[in-house]
């Protein structure tokens, strides 16, 4: 792994319960932000932008996902990390069945390079049982090698899981970006914010564990489909705890990782 700076872009994510107008409103809001991102921190290597940054997982029979393959935000954000020469990597919703025969969705986490070419996906291997109807499991766990590291994604609620993060440690992962797109809903009898505080727990607890580096990144805003709203917490853990912890407002953040801390963090493991 190589010392690297990563930018954090917590994004306002516009839903509708009806219509596709929102999108093309956060594909401009995502252009702007990496805009300025990118000209106020021009050595930027990766921007990590939410899950369904895109649509803001509204769907009904108005607003079906895109395929995969032409999504229209990612188009937009491949021109981007070849101006910039940055990786973006994120996530959105969409068909991977060419043939037609299975009209359900994935989950999809993606990384599109300095030359705006997607070269990895990782598909969302734990869903809500409401998502059960419309979205497909994942199966895979995959790492990929590139100049900042060994790297994986980790979308959503999988990273509540053991087996997700255990199979990419062993497999030798450095850096883990983890965008979601996590509700915290306002009509239940829970704790509205528990799903966002565990998923934040998760990202601290397995960065120390695991003494590895993880960038979660939720986005804020409404809630389109129940009554509820997306409340941010973005974070970003290392080796030796917590480096960035944001509220429930957009922001833009560039922070420096560096590699000399994995091997600290053993070193340190091993003196005691």
């Amino acid at each position: 792994m190589e010392n690297i700076k990563v930018g954090v872009i917590q994004l306002k994510i516009l839903g509708s319960k009806f219509g596709t107008k929102n999108r093309y409103e956060n594909i401009k809001s995502v252009e702007e932000k990496i805009t300025q991102l990118m000209e106020a921190n021009p050595q930027t290597d990766v921007i990590v932008m939410p899950e369904e940054f895109y649509t803001g997982s509204s769907y009904n029979f108005t607003s079906i996902p895109e395929a995969f393959s032409g999504n229209k935000a990612i188009k937009k954000l491949s021109e981007l990390a070849e101006k910039y020469n940055c990786y973006i990597i994120g996530g959105v919703t969409g068909s991977v069945d060419n043939e037609g025969k299975d009209r359900r969705y994935r989950n999809i986490g993606f990384i599109l390079n300095r030359k705006g070419k997607i070269i990895g996906t990782q598909e969302r291997n734990y869903i809500f049982y409401r998502e059960a109807e419309f979205i497909v499991k994942g199966v895979e766990k995959k790492v990929f090698d590139l100049d900042i590291g060994r790297v994986g994604i980790l979308m959503g609620i999988d990273m509540f899981y053991e087996d997700m993060i255990k199979q990419m440690v062993a497999l030798g992962v450095e850096i883990i970006f983890a965008p979601c797109l996590l509700p915290s809903p306002l009509n239940e009898e829970i704790n509205k914010s528990f799903i966002i505080n565990k998923w934040k727990s998760m990202v601290l607890a397995k960065a120390y564990e695991y003494g590895i580096f993880i960038i979660g990144v939720n986005g804020v805003g409404e809630v389109s489909y129940l009554k509820g709203r997306f409340e941010g917490g973005s974070i970003i853990a290392g080796p030796f705890g917590k480096i960035l912890e944001l509220d429930n407002d957009e922001y833009i953040n560039v922070i420096d990782l560096k590699s000399a801390d994995i091997e600290k963090a053993k070193n340190y493991v091993e003196l005691i």
